[in-house]
């Protein structure tokens, strides 16, 4: 069974590897793992639970190096602070009665990891 591009993407970052944006863009979009990840969720971002289903998978891909390049993920992570940010942080249905700490850490956690 052949290793994954993400995964060798993911290795070579690791080990401090110089990674060209080409090279990386490469490898993500060669790789079965993003594909599949890369599906958009069932649920259409208007509900709690829809964003909620954008907030997984980008919590997934944030632990893979460079999908931050991808137009997908750049699109969803729009999508993400358009439908949950407040002045106050990240809401579950964009009010301050659905600030809640770990909703607001998950979505923070994406973004630093997303650049």
């Amino acid at each position: 069974m052949n290793e994954d591009s993400a995964l060798t993407l993911k290795k070579k970052f690791d080990k401090g590897i110089v990674i060209s944006d080409k090279e990386a863009k490469e490898l993500l979009n060669d790789s079965e793992l993003i594909k599949s990840l890369l599906i958009p969720p069932k649920r259409k971002p208007v509900t709690f639970v829809g964003v909620r289903e954008y907030v997984w998978r980008l919590l997934e891909l944030s632990e893979i190096p460079y999908t931050f390049l991808l137009e997908n993920v750049q699109q969803w992570i729009d999508l993400l602070v358009d439908k949950a940010y407040i002045s106050d942080g990240f809401a579950l249905e964009g009010t301050k009665d659905g600030l809640l700490a770990c909703h607001n850490a998950m979505i923070t956690t994406i973004l630093i990891r997303m650049g």
